[in-house]
Parts: structure tokens; sequence; C-alpha cells
């Protein structure tokens, strides 16, 4: 199944994220866990800012 993340979009759940990334969602987890990928409970989603992800990698954007 291919799923395109549409580039407005501010947040990014955690499959979307893992994609976007292009790890797996241990990597995800692991640096949430790290505490250097924040993320956010919002009614009951986990979601990732992508701001946070840029961050993270040190790209602009």
């Amino acid at each position: 199944m291919s799923c395109t993340i549409p580039n407005d979009s501010l947040t990014l759940t955690i499959p979307e994220a893992c994609r976007y990334m292009r790890v797996s969602r241990s990597t995800i987890y692991n640096l949430a866990k790290a505490g250097k990928l924040p993320i956010r409970k919002v009614v009951g989603r986990s979601l990732i800012l992508r701001s946070d992800i840029h961050s993270l990698l040190g790209v602009g954007g």
C-alpha cells in the first residue's frame, strides 16, 4: 500500500513518521524514549510534529 504524506501536514502519525524518516517503528519509539523526538497524544492518537522531525534531522522546513 502506497500512501503519500501531504507536504502541508503539520503532524504525522507513527506509521507516517516511519515512512517519512525511513526508519522502523522501534526506532521512532527509541528516539521518543531518549527524549529526542516528542510524541504527543491528541484525542487518543499519537502524533509527531513535522518540525520536531526536521529539528532532529537538522533540516530546514
